[in-house]
């Protein structure tokens, strides 16, 4: 579950930026999740909930942005956007060149927090 350690890194992060910024608490932390992470919701928001226990992050909700695969065609510019990994097609349906780069989908970030 690569969850837990993603939460104990955002906790971590967390913890260093409400140091330096003397944040006592939060109550709010807002991640965008690219779909190409593979990161599952639900088990993020339980690992946060685990990871946070006796932290400044507590009682902080976890909010997460999915946010969806695009890929770029590097010959004609077609852009093409995907839900998910397994939808995904590296060829341009346009000009059918195999060169494509990702534009969004491989995000894993902190967005904003909230604090008292």
């Amino acid at each position: 579950m690569h969850e837990l350690s993603i939460a104990q890194s955002i906790i971590k992060l967390l913890e260093k930026e409400c140091k330096k910024n003397k944040v006592k608490s939060l109550k709010k932390v807002m991640l965008k999740v690219g779909a190409l992470k593979a990161v599952l919701p639900e088990a993020l928001d339980s690992a946060f909930i685990h990871a946070s226990k006796g932290t400044f992050a507590e009682d902080a909700l976890l909010k997460l942005i999915q946010v969806p695969i695009v890929i770029k065609c590097k010959t004609c510019g077609k852009e093409y956007s995907y839900g998910n990994s397994s939808e995904l097609i590296t060829s341009c349906k346009k000009c059918k060149n195999s060169g494509t780069e990702i534009i969004s989908g491989n995000e894993l970030l902190i967005d904003f927090i909230e604090y008292d």
